[in-house]
């Protein structure tokens, strides 16, 4: 079997159609800022009227538990940024982003923001997978395109995993 951009993009929407999507159904305000520990990082009102995300670089060792409002900004800070730098989309900072401060125009952003990435990758000529990724990508600086785009796919897959999660133990709190 060969990989190919179909593969990837496959790999994701069928994670966010069968896991993603259904999990958020009915994602309150409440709960998309809820934060179940002291510390948390989340999204933060700031004095413009905007939302701001907590961010630090490098981040604290332990990093801090986070809301899925800050997961959320996560994932769509890591597709926007890595669309930008490989896939001529619009620049952007998660530092002056408007962050939305409610569950729904999260996730309508978090979908939109897949739509568009998925949209990218399917664009891409199958040999482009084999050209390396650029210093943008840090770490992954010098793998392939295909093993970047894996590793998008593998982001939005653990922090979505963890927006359910979370979602699993605000219900737990409610119910006790």
């Amino acid at each position: 079997m060969t990989l190919d951009e179909a593969r990837i993009t496959d790999q994701l929407t069928a994670y966010c159609d069968n896991e993603l999507w259904p999990g958020l159904v009915g994602l309150s305000d409440e709960e998309y800022l809820w934060e179940p520990v002291v510390g948390c990082w989340s999204l933060r009102p700031a004095p413009d009227g905007t939302h701001t995300v907590d961010w630090a670089l490098p981040p604290p060792d332990p990093p801090p538990v986070t809301t899925i409002a800050w997961r959320l900004a996560f994932v769509v800070t890591n597709l926007a940024t890595r669309a930008h730098h490989h896939f001529d989309a619009a620049p952007f900072s998660p530092d002056t982003h408007d962050w939305p401060a409610t569950a729904s125009g999260g996730v309508a952003l978090l979908r939109e923001t897949v739509r568009d990435w998925c949209r990218c990758v399917r664009g891409l000529d199958p040999s482009e997978l084999s050209r390396a990724a650029g210093p943008s990508e840090g770490v992954h600086q010098g793998h392939s395109l295909a093993a970047m785009l894996l590793n998008a796919n593998c982001q939005v897959i653990h922090h979505g995993g963890a927006m359910l999660l979370q979602r699993s133990l605000w219900s737990a709190r409610a119910a006790s």
